[in-house]
């Protein structure tokens, strides 16, 4: 899966982003230079951010900054239901100018936007004001969407956010193409088999610097994230698809159950099957 570079284009009489989609199912794994807030009001499935893949539920809002990788892969069962909601919206910040954005009156803005680098998250308290907020951008024009961005902006300063999504902090500005490049590989590729010496030769580097380097750019091993990669898919089909779950370690690129089964519980703490009947009463 490669990463796409969008370019994002505005209408002549507007200045940013902002529209609404029942359906997220053929997005691409890309970047673009603005800053995106999307909230998924209906859905659920698999968010990739970064190098991060963790499912997504409804009502949850999310901060990109500007050429971080993601994209949303909804589950089957949502995507058959016809059950996808989101609402998105786009914006550089230089298009005000930079005396608007360094005034002191935005610095709780600033501070957000800055921790949104790598992604953040959330869950807003008030739903049809989310929404009331996304509309009124969509459907007005002139001062009055400007108005209501920044009403929705503000809003946004007084949730409570996780920390980042996708921290590649250790990852130098050349250094992250080349990680966005072997996650994109391993989202792509996960149910086969995967070898750490053809990524580091995907990346041109000898196997023990690209060991270094991939521990350096996540956090983890390279086959702690595979791992992490297979389970987070199998998460998902366990919880929308009625599949056996011997079929589903073998989907997810597993050769055998019972290394699926230890794999499993090391991550979720709890077994599938465990997992599976848990989803069902949810």
């Amino acid at each position: 899966m490669k990463v796409h570079y969008e370019k994002v284009t505005t209408k002549t009489n507007e200045s940013f982003v902002c529209f609404e989609a029942h359906d997220f199912s053929n997005v691409a794994y890309h970047h673009h230079e603005e800053i995106e807030i999307t909230y998924i009001f209906k859905g659920d499935g698999q968010r990739c951010v970064g190098h991060q893949i963790k499912p997504f539920h409804s009502n949850e809002l999310v901060i990109l900054g500007p050429m971080l990788p993601h994209t949303w892969q909804p589950s089957q069962k949502c995507i058959d239901n016809e059950d996808q909601h989101s609402f998105v919206l786009l914006f550089n910040p230089t298009t005000f100018g930079a005396d608007l954005w360094n005034s002191p009156e935005l610095t709780e803005l600033r501070r957000l936007l800055t921790k949104a680098s790598s992604g953040i998250q959330t869950t807003p308290h008030d739903t049809d004001k989310t929404i009331s907020l996304f509309r009124k951008i969509i459907h007005t024009t002139g001062v009055e969407r400007v108005i209501a961005f920044m009403d929705l902006l503000h809003t946004l300063t007084q949730l409570p956010w996780s920390e980042s999504i996708s921290p590649l902090s250790n990852t130098t500005k050349n250094e992250a193409p080349i990680i966005e490049k072997v996650i994109a590989y391993m989202l792509q590729h996960y149910p086969e088999e995967i070898r750490q010496p053809d990524l580091a030769k995907l990346s041109c580097m000898s196997n023990s610097h690209f060991s270094r380097f991939f521990k350096k750019s996540t956090g983890f091993s390279f086959s702690n994230y595979l791992n992490r990669v297979r389970i987070n898919q199998a998460c998902q089909l366990l919880s929308n698809s009625d599949k056996s779950i011997a079929h589903i370690a073998f989907d997810v690129g597993y050769k055998n159950l019972s290394q699926f089964n230890l794999s499993f519980k090391k991550l979720c703490e709890i077994t599938p099957k465990e997992y599976r009947n848990k989803s069902l009463k949810t």
